[in-house]
């Protein structure tokens, strides 16, 4: 299997998944510093509205930020064919061959401290479109080569754990 890019428009699947993840990283989640990457107003205004209990204009504007910043930066990365990998999950056919049923791309941004994962379907030999499945800062204050050591260490292991191929490897190190 070859690796297919991540091209833009990289959004998650659907609106309420998207939702759940902006509250549980962004909003919930302060040891990630999303300030860092969203403005801190932004994210404040979010939190209040979340705290009143709404899901209103305050918290669809920091899920649009989140979901855009995930996405470019995915793209990017895939474009620029460094700081990510490509993976299959594979599974046996009726006819008793090891076949893929989807491609995933777990990708980091050294700049943002940024750790993103997309996932393809693939049926007939044929990848359709990506959709974000994650977006996250595991490691917002480490240092640039400690941080892309520990991004790569992540990958692999979420590769290895979901018992999933690796198909490729964008980081100028080995396979």
């Amino acid at each position: 299997m070859q690796p297919v890019e991540v091209e833009l428009p990289c959004r998650f699947r659907r609106a309420d998944t998207l939702g759940n993840h902006v509250v549980k990283h962004v909003l919930d989640g302060r040891d990630e510093r999303w300030h860092k990457v969203i403005p801190d107003q932004d994210i404040s205004d979010a939190r209040d509205e979340r705290a009143r209990g709404e899901f209103g204009p305050a918290c669809i504007e920091v899920a649009a930020q989140y979901q855009r910043l995930l996405g470019q930066t995915l793209a990017q990365l895939c474009k620029d064919g460094k700081s990510h990998c490509h993976s299959a999950a594979l599974s046996l056919s009726p006819a008793m061959e090891v076949v893929a049923t989807a491609q995933f791309v777990e990708a980091w941004s050294e700049s943002e401290r940024l750790f993103v994962v997309a996932r393809a379907t693939v049926r007939n030999n044929r990848i359709g479109r990506y959709y974000i499945r994650t977006g996250f800062r595991p490691w917002p204050r480490l240092r640039q080569k400690a941080f892309v050591r520990a991004a790569r260490e992540r990958a692999e292991e979420r590769i290895r754990v979901r018992a999933r191929q690796l198909v490729a490897m964008h980081d100028g190190g080995q396979p």
